[in-house]
């Protein structure tokens, strides 16, 4: 959540964890430059109130169960990508790795696939927006939450 706003949350303190006192990154940058497009792609639905509804101009959220979680989802945003262009600000969520640490344990052989499950998937979204023409103007954040 802070990564998104900025801010150190608590969840228990507010829900939705966004507003008018504390607009998220999706809202301020639409507030600034009203032309600019969003774009999110995720998996789990705890993350998905950490945007605003229809801040996006393209919100996508597929469930798939791992392990096809990050494979649906970068598919999807390298597709969109590849279609619509690079949106000015793109998020996406990436589920697997925690997942499967909570189903097989942390540090699991199985966590371990997921990991490089999710590295290969990063690269495919970069492959994306380098056949687009958009990775020289691209900064990529990765972020966990553990």
């Amino acid at each position: 959540a802070s990564a998104c706003h900025a801010l150190r949350l608590c969840r228990t303190q507010l829900q939705p964890l966004y507003g008018e006192q504390m607009p998220s990154m999706f809202a301020r940058l639409r507030q600034q430059w009203p032309a600019s497009s969003v774009g999110a792609w995720t998996d789990w639905t705890g993350v998905n109130q950490l945007t605003e509804p229809g801040i996006a101009t393209h919100f996508e959220f597929k469930n798939d169960g791992p392990p096809t979680y990050s494979k649906t989802l970068a598919e999807d945003m390298a597709s969109y990508v590849s279609a619509e262009g690079a949106p000015t600000l793109a998020f996406i969520h990436f589920d697997d790795v925690d997942e499967t640490g909570h189903a097989y344990g942390w540090g699991s052989p199985e966590q371990h696939a997921a990991i490089g499950a999710v590295d290969g998937e990063i690269a495919h979204i970069l492959e994306a927006y380098e056949a687009a023409d958009a990775r020289h103007r691209t900064l990529v954040l990765l972020m966990a939450d553990h």
